[in-house]
């Protein structure tokens, strides 16, 4: 008779920390090579909130491919959508007697796996317990799971949101002070120019001396006179007579004397003429009548004769 599952939790609770809980037990192990009489205990599922799950196989008991069938459980019951993210898996075996090394080995496997990625550390344990209970091929450990040790938490004030808004609206208005007051330090220190000091007239309400700095009255600067020159006198020429020249009698041109009545006018000599070149008057040949009646059935669509065809192409163009 096997074992109760309840009976190897001593065992796993002294070989491993308490972080680690044992929920569960898969049922379809077998037994090779083992003599007569030895009972084991088969694959044992141990759960850590913050690392993943670890399948046990305590020998002489194996069960192979352990961890595919989980996994096979786990996708049919949609173990991601009540949990999201990755969970790691991995399987070992020890025997009774190497129960001690169990932390050890396990360290080492989930070294060359992934992380654990599921944000709800403290729900998904309990999830896959309920899972293991309802399945055929698995048990799972009746009672209640132990509560995961919290870890340390830094102690921070509760304030009230107004109290916030207060809070940061001062320090705020505290750093606008700090530059202005910067500001008014610096212009107190540094040096300034000596001023000359004016009498101040009478002051009364709304007058405002102000000290202003008395300007320099420029030094007079000595302008040179243009020495002129002296003016010479002019020797102007005396005036010459004009000549004028003698008019001289200007030749008229004798009037020819009109013709006697009943001659003959003088001959005009002969123009020459140049000679324009003609160029030969090319005459369009006479378009027949019924040629041009065939362009025109042509045009509407109907069918020629060779013959007519023969017209269209040369252009119309009859040679009678």
């Amino acid at each position: 008779m096997q074992p109760k599952l309840l009976d190897f939790q001593p065992a796993f609770e002294a070989a491993l920390p308490p972080d680690w809980v044992l929920i569960g037990r898969c049922r379809a192990g077998e037994a090779r090579g083992a003599a007569s009489g030895t009972v084991g205990g088969g694959c044992f599922v141990l759960a850590h909130a913050e690392i993943g799950v670890a399948l046990v196989d305590l020998l002489p008991m194996r069960t192979p491919q352990a961890e595919a069938h989980l996994r096979r459980l786990l996708n049919a019951v949609d173990f991601s959508a009540q949990c999201r993210g990755y969970l790691p898996v991995i399987q070992c075996e020890v025997t009774p007697e190497e129960l001690g090394s169990l932390h050890a080995r396990i360290e080492d496997a989930f070294a060359y796996d992934q992380v654990l990625t599921i944000a709800d550390r403290g729900r998904w344990v309990g999830v896959l317990r309920r899972i293991l209970q309802a399945s055929v091929t698995w048990e799972a450990l009746d009672g209640l799971l132990p509560e995961p040790a919290p870890g340390p938490r830094v102690w921070r004030p509760r304030m009230l949101p107004p109290a916030a808004r207060v809070l940061r609206a001062g320090m705020v208005g505290c750093g606008v002070l700090g530059i202005f007051g910067l500001g008014f330090v610096t212009a107190l220190l540094m040096p300034q120019e000596p001023v000359a000091a004016l009498p101040s007239p009478g002051t009364g309400f709304g007058v405002v001396a102000e000290a202003v700095r008395a300007p320099e009255e420029p030094a007079p600067r000595e302008v040179a006179t243009p020495t002129l020159p002296e003016p010479r006198a002019v020797a102007l020429a005396e005036p010459r007579p004009v000549i004028l020249a003698e008019p001289r009698p200007v030749a008229l041109v004798e009037p020819v004397p009109p013709p006697p009545p009943g001659a003959l006018p003088p001959e005009t000599p002969p123009v020459a003429v140049a000679a324009t070149a003609r160029h030969p008057v090319r005459v369009p040949l006479p378009i027949d009548r019924r040629c041009s009646d065939a362009v025109f059935r042509f045009q509407q669509g109907a069918s020629l004769t060779a013959q007519e065809m023969a017209h269209v192409r040369q252009g119309c163009a009859s040679l009678r």
